[in-house]
């Protein structure tokens, strides 16, 4: 009797103990903010927060983050969401700019890890359209934007073009000072370096290198490139002896550039 009542002690302590460790324990999620409920600058982030503020907001967490489902969540490891959490895709949605972004400059997607992803520039959850004042892509934000990677030593090791500090040079000119004083029609990097998009319209998401024929700093295309704010000038341009031999494709001929400069542009006024 002595030993049947202390088996029965000993289970209801151990039964007891079970219960205070798992009153102890968080209660599993059922919605993200279970856990994204923190200010952006702790883990995991108040991200529900702010893609209600973004032009994401009418989307679920999941609609992007399609491989992660509450059931397995494990609060307490690591990585709650396992080691390996499926990469976001955005082409699923945004099919058609999928198919055009296959290049940057002189990277493609699927031969250069350092290739920019969509958020590079457009960001994660606080995706705003470029109209918006505080988007990444803004003009007045767009050569911030271009400078994350730009300026980035893991990727600028790789890649020797991009050792010449563009961002720097276009701050100092006369395009990036106009530019910081608020003028939105002030030339930014898109609107330099974007091509053709199949349609014909010109779009950011298809930026190639400087040999590729298509390319808007394509040696022959770079008079075109500047004439799109510059008619008067690129029309006298075309009729002088420069812009004939442009047209008759000699490699030697002064372009735009040849004169002015690349990203460092400074008005005829500037000593330098």
């Amino acid at each position: 009797m002595m030993r049947t009542s202390s088996l029965f002690l000993s289970i209801l302590v151990g039964a007891l103990a079970r219960d205070s460790i798992a009153a102890d324990q968080e209660p599993l999620p059922t919605i993200c903010t279970d856990c994204h409920n923190k200010p952006q600058t702790e883990r995991p982030g108040a991200a529900p927060q702010v893609l209600a503020e973004s032009a994401h907001k009418a989307l679920e967490c999941t609609d992007c983050h399609q491989g992660v489902t509450m059931d397995r969540v494990d609060r307490a490891a690591q990585r709650p969401h396992g080691e390996r959490v499926p990469v976001v895709n955005c082409g699923e949605c945004h099919e058609d700019v999928s198919k055009i972004y296959t290049k940057h400059g002189q990277m493609e997607i699927g031969k250069d890890l350092d290739i920019p992803k969509c958020w590079s520039c457009h960001g994660s959850h606080d995706i705003l359209p470029s109209s918006n004042r505080d988007s990444h892509v803004h003009p007045l934000n767009l050569a911030a934007t271009c400078e994350s990677c730009h300026t980035n030593v893991d990727i600028i090791k790789n890649h020797d073009l991009l050792k010449e500090e563009p961002i720097k040079l276009y701050e100092s000119s006369v395009h990036g000072r106009a530019t910081h004083r608020g003028l939105h029609m002030a030339a930014t990097c898109s609107d330099c370096h974007s091509a053709n998009a199949p349609n014909g319209s010109h779009t950011a998401h298809r930026i190639l290198g400087g040999g590729d024929p298509e390319s808007t700093i394509y040696l022959f295309n770079i008079p075109a490139t500047c004439g799109k704010c510059h008619r008067g000038i690129a029309e006298d341009y075309w009729e002088g002896i420069h812009g004939q031999l442009v047209k008759r494709g000699e490699v030697d001929a002064p372009v735009c550039t040849r004169c002015h400069g690349e990203h460092g542009i400074l008005p005829a006024s500037d000593l330098r």
